[in-house]
């Protein structure tokens, strides 16, 4: 997962609000998120590249190592989504980032329109908003990218990034919560604050 450009400061905005939405249609979900559980609330169709034939599964990797997704018409003429996931990955929190991921390039509406050119960087912020946003680290007091990627379930890399991002909140942000970060805090704790293997936490 590499950093890639930026967008405006009101697309991430509306981003932010997005995985709000998002949140909201899976009342009850704690951190760390289980992108997988998220994607079949959503009634997003979930496959593993084990699953495919040797032929799908050549097209799949020269589409993406991690993840992929697509929409399709099914027998009723109805829209449904399908993300195709590599679970040959060594690790799980690679996989979980690479889901959610795929869940910001469909509830963004990638699929719906052609690419502008941001739609890989929004589904990354997408994604890093998701799995682990400021909020939710400051409530759950990690003191560093470490603490990130044990409490949130992250890779090093993507805590690394989660971190940064962090810090950039804390001290550029504003000074109080906005309406939406309070309303995350309340309805989607972090359940892992008190679990860290690295540091105590009081």
């Amino acid at each position: 997962m590499a950093r890639g450009k930026k967008l405006s400061y009101r697309r991430y905005e509306e981003i932010k609000l997005e995985v709000c939405s998002l949140l909201d249609e899976c009342p009850g979900m704690c951190y760390p998120l289980n992108p997988m559980e998220i994607a079949r609330l959503l009634d997003y169709i979930i496959i593993p590249y084990s699953e495919l034939d040797a032929t799908s599964y050549n097209t799949a990797i020269a589409i993406s190592d991690d993840a992929y997704s697509t929409i399709e018409e099914d027998d009723t003429g109805m829209n449904r989504y399908i993300i195709y996931y590599n679970d040959y990955c060594t690790t799980s929190e690679r996989i979980d980032w690479s889901i959610a991921h795929e869940i910001g390039h469909i509830y963004l509406g990638h699929h719906d329109a052609p690419d502008n050119g941001d739609y890989e960087a929004e589904a990354n912020f997408f994604a890093k908003y998701l799995m682990a946003p400021p909020p939710i680290i400051h409530g759950a007091k990690c003191h560093d990218s470490n603490d990130v990627a044990i409490c949130f379930n992250l890779s090093k890399q993507a805590a690394t990034y989660a971190y940064i991002y962090y810090e950039r909140w804390l001290y550029q942000g504003p000074k109080d919560y906005q309406d939406f970060e309070i309303d995350m805090i309340k309805k989607h704790p972090c359940i892992t604050n008190t679990c860290f293997k690295s540091n105590a936490v009081v």
